[in-house]
């Protein structure tokens, strides 16, 4: 056994020791992280992505033994990944934080790079000025670190950035820029300068120079067989396609858009196959083949959405308008501007929030590197003390401090939660007490009809025949008395039509709303137009009754206050939405007059939208005349 005196000497050497293997484990720690992150470049480059991310994604969460410049790399390599996984928010994330980490460095080098992909990334998503400003950055850093060859790259970007703000004048000073550029560079590459000549191509294109475009496009097939891939000649035959449309060449300009879709298709590039069904269908739209530019543009619409490329939904969205247009469908052509400006709106929310969550990013990164250094800064000062009781206590204190922001924040999110549940519960039973409402209207109006029907249609089918049977030469009056039933048996199912109109039942909404315009119209007080579009397809019960009620409630107004002489009433279907349009030519008004009134109609027409989780736009105005009303409508096939 150990003496006192004995274990007091023996105290520094097991400090030291500990310290010993402390520092071994570290360097252990260090070493395999490093190969970790050598294998998971290796996999990256490999096109494993699983393999990959699965390596990068535990460095970046769990260790503290890699450089700086090494997690900023692994999070670049995370941004590649999840976008091409379409995870793009997540990439954007990725992105922010690897050029935090290159920015805490001053790695000039990897900073261009990680803004110059960001740019791209933003330029995709529509996000134009932020992909500028990271554009401009690139090229800043590149200037940098001296690498003129990227310097070019960045400068061409810039200019396609320009051409996609609408900028063209300072596109083409910026490719002007780059070539210039090129010129005094020593090493030179033909696809640097067909990259310059492709972007100054579309940038006179847009400006009202195609004829300026095609020559440069000429230029670039002239040199397909010095580039060191197709890709710039399967771009400009798009390009050059687009340029002939506009300069009225279409048979020239449908057989190189033949051949840039052929080539995207084989490649399967979806970008490229949407890009030449929307030139195709502009082209078809011109010449009058209107069917064939629907196909074409809806498919082109289909791939837009699906690779979610925000500046191909735009192109493909303004062209169906035009086509719309064309085609004398005005609601249709409504819709598609309707839905082309809530995709500028979110890419204008787009830009703001990626700025505070860059501004967030930053913060925590610094953070992050506060604590490291702190901790260095105690591991140093505990291996030159040699007091590796100093190590226990921190460590202990820190995870007291954990669990304590642990269980707060546990307390905090289940607070939370319940908060947010008993909201909901309050939301839905408010709407479930208004749809009961509604449908106990409904039910007594079906059951109101359906006795009036049986009991007093049959009575006065009767009385009619009784009246028949009668001695006609003795009775005179018995023909006004006919008459009187027959208007009466007009009017009774009339009554019976506006409380359940049994068409809607059995054939559906676009048969009830034809039989309602045509009752209207018999009147001679108001003439209804119908259009309808994509119902070949019942809607639900409940949608049908709530549209039809809405259609039904809002002409009887305009027959009461607007002195209208004409509606248009149309139903427009597409993916995922119906859209009602009901528009009229009488006296505009104030809406608020709606808000303010006693009358039930404008509270029940909104508690139907409501109910069937719709949105609702009126559009009026007292000094103009006509009134439109639009509602839509997220699709339930039954």
């Amino acid at each position: 056994m150990f003496t006192q005196k004995a274990l007091k000497l023996s105290m520094p050497r097991i400090g030291m020791l500990w310290v010993l293997v402390l520092g071994s484990f570290c360097g252990w720690a260090s070493s395999h992280d490093t190969v970790d992150f050598n294998r998971g470049k290796q996999w990256f480059n490999q096109h494993q992505d699983s393999l990959a991310e699965a390596v990068f994604v535990r460095l970046v969460q769990e260790s503290d033994n890699l450089s700086t410049d090494q997690l900023g790399e692994a999070h670049y390599y995370l941004m590649q990944m999840a976008w091409d996984q379409d995870r793009f928010a997540e990439a954007l994330a990725q992105g922010d934080s690897a050029l935090v980490r290159f920015q805490n460095t001053d790695n000039a080098y990897w900073q261009g790079r990680t803004r110059y992909t960001l740019c791209m990334k933003y330029l995709i998503l529509g996000s134009y000025e932020t992909a500028l400003e990271q554009i401009q950055g690139a090229y800043d850093q590149f200037e940098r670190a001296r690498d003129t060859a990227q310097m070019i790259w960045s400068l061409g970007r810039k200019g396609i950035v320009f051409h996609d703000i609408g900028k063209y004048g300072k596109g083409l000073a910026t490719c002007a820029e780059a070539e210039a550029l090129e010129d005094r560079y020593t090493q030179k590459s033909v696809d640097r300068r067909v990259m310059i000549w492709g972007i100054t191509a579309i940038n006179h294109d847009d400006g009202g120079h195609p004829e300026k475009a095609v020559e440069l496009y000429r230029q670039i097939l002239a040199l397909e067989n010095e580039l060191s891939a197709r890709t710039e000649i399967v771009r400009t035959y798009n390009n050059l396609g687009n340029s002939l449309r506009k300069l009225g060449r279409f048979e020239e300009a449908m057989s190189y858009l033949q051949l840039h879709l052929e080539a995207s298709e084989k490649q399967g590039f979806r970008y490229g196959v949407a890009t030449a069904k929307t030139n195709l269908g502009a082209i078809a739209a011109e010449q009058g083949r209107l069917e064939e530019a629907q196909d074409l543009l809806d498919e082109a619409e289909a791939i837009s959405y699906a690779i979610r490329d925000t500046e191909k939904i735009l192109d493909v969205l303004e062209q169906q308008r035009l086509l719309q247009e064309k085609r004398g469908a005005d609601g249709r052509a409504l819709a598609y501007l309707k839905r082309y400006n809530a995709v500028k709106d979110s890419v204008y929310s787009l830009d703001n929030r990626r700025q505070v969550q860059l501004l967030e990013t930053r913060y925590k990164a610094e953070k992050k590197e506060q604590e490291i250094a702190l901790k260095d800064a105690r591991l140093d000062r505990q291996q030159a003390q040699l007091k590796t009781t100093r190590v226990l206590l921190w460590a202990s204190g820190l995870g007291l401090v954990l669990v304590a922001i642990i269980a707060l924040l546990t307390r905090n999110r289940i607070q939370r939660k319940q908060e947010l549940a008993l909201q909901q519960q309050r939301t839905r039973a408010k709407e479930a007490e208004v749809q009961a409402a509604l449908d106990s209207q409904e039910q007594e109006r079906a059951r109101y009809a359906r006795d009036l029907h049986d009991g007093f249609g049959q009575l006065i089918s009767i009385l009619k025949l009784n009246l028949s049977s009668l001695n006609r030469e003795n009775h005179a009056e018995l023909g006004e008395s006919e008459r009187v039933l027959a208007e009466m048996s007009v009017e009774l199912k009339r009554i019976c039509f506006d409380m359940k109109p049994q068409t809607l039942v059995d054939h559906g909404l676009q048969a009830a709303l034809l039989e309602f315009a045509t009752r209207v119209n018999a009147t001679g007080k108001l003439q209804v137009q119908t259009d309808f579009f994509g119902l070949e397809h019942r809607l639900s019960m409940e949608q049908e009754v709530a549209l039809f009620r809405i259609v039904q409630e809002w002409i009887n107004n305009i027959l009461k206050y607007s002195e209208a002489q004409e509606v248009t009433l149309q139903v427009t279907r597409d993916e995922g939405e119906l859209t009602l349009l009901v528009e009229d030519n009488g006296q505009g008004f104030d809406p608020q007059l709606l808000e303010s009134g006693t009358g039930n109609g404008w509270r029940n027409i909104r508690s139907r939208v409501d109910g069937i989780g719709g949105d609702l736009e009126l559009s009026t105005r007292p000094d103009i005349p006509g009134t439109s009303l639009i509602v839509d409508v997220p699709l339930s096939v039954s």
